[in-house]
């Protein structure tokens, strides 16, 4: 997870949701008081939409420690559940962002995974 609160970060938000086609991008933005403060960026692989990547999730620092990455990862999930994918990746830069998604359940080393349950009927 990074830090966000930069222009620089969120003009990487919109670059980034800009390069993949809509019908196949996640992309969750938290706000507060008009003020984002989060947000997260996924995408299903056009030769396997069953798989998607996270390209980036990132809290502003006076927003940590308030479960908001988790609840941005939990939506990510589901959303990525609903349209169908079996599974995320992700790439870890660092043994804190690890920790982070080992305790969300996702496993691996430099790329983890996480097997996604099917959707109830």
């Amino acid at each position: 997870m990074i830090a966000l609160g930069s222009e620089t970060v969120m003009n990487r938000f919109t670059d980034l949701a800009r390069r993949f086609p809509e019908d196949r991008s996640l992309m969750l933005v938290a706000e507060s008081r008009a003020r984002i403060i989060g947000g997260a960026l996924a995408f299903r692989k056009a030769d396997d939409p069953q798989q998607v990547i996270l390209r980036i999730i990132a809290v502003d620092p006076d927003h940590r420690g308030r479960n908001l990455g988790r609840r941005l990862m939990e939506k990510i999930e589901l959303e990525a559940a609903a349209l169908g994918a079996r599974g995320i990746a992700l790439g870890v830069g660092s043994d804190e962002v690890a920790g982070f998604y080992l305790r969300l359940g996702y496993r691996g080393e430099s790329v983890m995974t996480k097997q996604l349950p099917l959707p109830a009927e």
